[in-house]
This record gives structure tokens, sequence and C-alpha cells, in this order.
């Protein structure tokens, strides 16, 4: 078996509002509470959004050091109803570390080889206040690729 290797970038993205459901989970169950909030509760209820078919996004926000709330969501259009139960998370623009993953099995490497590979000793580059989240493309489910962007501190250019 060989490792897959990883290829960071700095790249520029912009503000998002996503609709979708939340699980709280920690760095211990999340490799079962993620999986299970997509196939379980989210994906049966994804056409219920308006923009289903399309990309789709699973997003991260730090509770604490080990906890988080993992959402499955898609894309918000602006006036669009919310489904009943989901709710509305919005993704800041600005600097991200972008991270393409061939599969989903590469994830929990992906998200490793960024903080410990790519980000080592630059820990405070990251925003803990920024969500992290997932893209994964209209095609996920054939291709199994999908994009890991982890939000940067804007560099000081003054």
């Amino acid at each position: 078996m060989s490792v897959p290797k990883f290829t960071v970038e700095v790249v520029t993205r912009e503000a998002v509002k996503i609709v979708g459901l939340k699980v709280r989970t920690s760095m211990q169950t999340s490799e079962v509470d993620c999986p299970a909030l997509w196939q379980e509760s989210f994906g049966p209820r994804m056409s219920e959004v308006a923009t289903y078919p399309g990309l789709s996004y699973g997003a991260s926000v730090m509770v604490d050091q080990d906890k988080f709330d993992y959402w499955a969501a898609l894309p918000y259009r602006e006036g669009d109803p919310i489904p009943e139960g989901m709710g509305l998370l919005d993704l800041a623009a600005g600097p991200y570390a972008e991270c393409e993953v061939e599969s989903l099995a590469d994830l929990a490497g992906a998200y490793q080889y960024i903080f410990f590979g790519w980000g080592a000793g630059e820990m405070d580059k990251f925003r803990a206040d920024a969500v992290s989240y997932e893209l994964y493309p209209a095609d996920h489910c054939a291709s199994g690729r999908l994009t890991l962007y982890m939000p940067l501190k804007v560099e000081d250019k003054t």
C-alpha cells in the first residue's frame, strides 16, 4: 500500500453560505459520526435543498480542543427556503490552505499532512476561529475526489 502524497497551495476563497445539518462530535468519534450524518440524516434530505444536486460541503467548527460541530451541507442561495430542522453556516472569504484529496480514505491523512507536515511548526498561521471545510464536487460519488480548505490568517503587509 502506498502512502498518499498531498500538495498544498495557498488560495483565496470567496465567502459562501451553506445550508444543512450538523452533529457535535469529537476527534475520537468523528470517523463514525460524520459519515452517519451524511448517510442517515442529511443524505436522505438533500433533495429538500433548492441547490441540490451540485457541490456539497462538509464543514468543521471547533468547539474546544477536542469537540467540533460537523456540518453536511449544500450551497445556500439568498431567498431560498431553509428546510425544517436545517441551519445556515457562513464560510469566510480569505486565504486558505487548499489540498486536493483523492478519496475519503485519504481525508484523515490530508488533515494530518496540512497540520503536521505542510504547517509544521507554524500552527499560528491557521485561523482557529474560522470554519475549515471539505468541498465535494458534483461527481464526488463517481470520482471519490474532494478538496480540503483550512483557513489561514491574513498576513500583515505593513
